[in-house]
């Protein structure tokens, strides 16, 4: 199977020019927010830094909010670009909901682009898998342990594995067999309690307000 044909391998275009050097401070209006992002992009730099050292342990991140909206995803994307920019080293993307109906797509015989093991197979093998919004769907016993076969594949081979969620270590709603290996494979690092999309499209507009005028 060409991994590539899997439909969430890349970091979704909205995402794709993201980098840790752009990602904007400002657009945070609280000040704890913005002492708490500042001294994330200082650790995540440095984690940057020693990616080699995180290469061979499989040491990833685990990032989490229970605000929606707080910037977790444009985040985790910035790392996954520049790890991809920097080291060239391979990355896919997805949500854990995408995860969860790609699977469901492969019980479908007659219309499926890859079988249930390929598609497992190239989760559990890529250098690099972020997993977007951990945690957020409903949770199934077969949800369970697909997520655990992935993880613990992963686990073993110490390959890095980077999440959002919405929910800190101790409350997401997986079994112990899972949380275990997460919390033993990543650095887990809380971020602002702010949501900012809305601060987002505003700060958008302006600028294409900006550039219509400019152009007048």
């Amino acid at each position: 199977m060409d991994r590539n044909r899997i439909k969430f391998a890349n970091i979704p275009d909205a995402f794709k020019g993201m980098l840790l050097e752009i990602f904007n401070i400002d657009i945070y209006k609280l000040q704890k927010s913005r002492q708490v992002i500042n001294l994330t992009l200082k650790v995540l730099n440095l984690y940057l830094d020693e990616i080699e050292s995180h290469k061979a342990t499989g040491k990833g991140l685990y990032i989490h909010s229970e605000t929606k909206g707080s910037g977790k995803t444009r985040l985790v994307a910035s790392i996954g670009n520049e790890m991809m920019r920097r080291y060239e080293i391979k990355v896919k993307f997805a949500t854990s909901s995408n995860i969860i109906k790609e699977i469901k797509s492969t019980w479908d015989k007659e219309n499926r682009t890859y079988t249930e093991s390929a598609l497992m197979d190239a989760l559990a093998t890529t250098p690099v898998l972020i997993i977007d919004d951990f945690g957020t769907e409903k949770i199934a016993d077969w949800i369970n342990d697909r997520f655990y076969n992935i993880i613990n594949e992963r686990y073993n081979n110490r390959l890095i594995t980077m999440y959002t969620s919405n929910y800190p270590m101790d409350t997401l709603p997986y079994d112990e067999r899972i949380k275990s290996r997460v919390k033993e494979t990543t650095y887990i690092i809380g971020f602002p309690e702010e949501s900012v999309r809305d601060y987002i499209a505003e700060h958008d507009n302006e600028e294409m307000l900006e550039k219509i005028m400019g152009d007048k």
